[in-house]
């Protein structure tokens, strides 16, 4: 199995397909591709590496389901889709800090903001996080 970030410099000068092609050949049957929305033409090559090579299985990620399903080649026929809701910034700091920090309601928070503030930093301190919540994603990090 092979993973690989579409966003890379590599793609700059190499094609998804070049590089499904090759690797393919050295026996991968399974081939991630992250970030495909941000390389040109990956629909086309998506398709073509369907139809080409059978034996190898493709798993990519993308940022926009719309783009996918509308894309140029029409993958909707080809790609099982799944849409995936990245973490909420509780569900980030319970995750990445094995916290069991609550729900809270739209009412609730309204109501009794003031008390849900001092008992969540009693458990963390959720600035220390933010930043790193910004700027590596909200999807969970094995």
């Amino acid at each position: 199995m092979l993973y690989a970030s579409a966003d890379k410099i590599w793609f700059d000068a190499h094609s998804i397909y070049e590089l499904a092609t090759e690797f393919a050949k050295r026996g991968v049957r399974w081939l991630y591709l992250d970030e495909v929305h941000k390389y040109p033409n990956w629909s086309q090559e998506l398709k073509n590496i369907y139809y080409d090579l059978p034996d190898l299985h493709v798993v990519f990620t993308g940022s926009s389901l719309l783009q996918i399903l509308n894309s140029r080649s029409d993958l909707s026929r080809h790609a099982v889709v799944y849409e995936m809701q990245g973490f909420s910034f509780r569900e980030y700091l319970n995750w990445n800090l094995n916290l069991d920090l609550p729900t809270v309601s739209l009412h609730q928070l309204l109501t009794e903001h003031t008390e849900i503030a001092m008992q969540t930093l009693q458990k963390v301190k959720v600035l220390q996080h933010f930043d790193d919540y910004l700027q590596h994603s909200h999807y969970p990090c094995l």
